[in-house]
């Protein structure tokens, strides 16, 4: 997993617990910048991992305002969505903004499924 999250370029952390467990951390900006290419395969055999993955990454403030249920973001997070190519200048979304929201509402819209059929 490592060599492929360097081949990808996406930043992350690994941390040890102990001798035999060790975890990937990647922050919800690169989770956001490769929305597109992992959400349709991400933990696509283990449901309930995705659905803690989806539930947690609705939850982070920048994505709530590219959402729109949020009006505002701190400055970074916006200069970081923008670099990604997510926002313009304007801080409007771009065309990749807009898949990237739009995939983001696919995840809203899973979540709310999975949900469903738990009750």
């Amino acid at each position: 997993i490592e060599k492929v999250l360097k081949i990808t370029r996406i930043k992350y952390a690994l941390v040890f617990e102990g001798e035999n467990k060790g975890f990937f951390r990647i922050g919800a900006l690169e989770l956001i910048k490769y929305l597109p290419l992992f959400y349709p395969l991400i933990f696509k055999y283990y449901p309930k991992r995705r659905k803690r993955l989806i539930a947690r990454l609705l939850a982070v403030g920048g994505v709530k305002f590219l959402l729109g249920k949020q009006k505002y973001a701190s400055g970074w997070v916006k200069a970081e969505l923008k670099k990604y190519g997510i926002l313009n200048q304007n801080y409007e979304p771009t065309k990749k903004g807009r898949t990237t929201i739009e995939l983001l509402k696919n995840m809203e819209n899973e979540l709310l499924e999975l949900k469903k059929y738990e009750n």
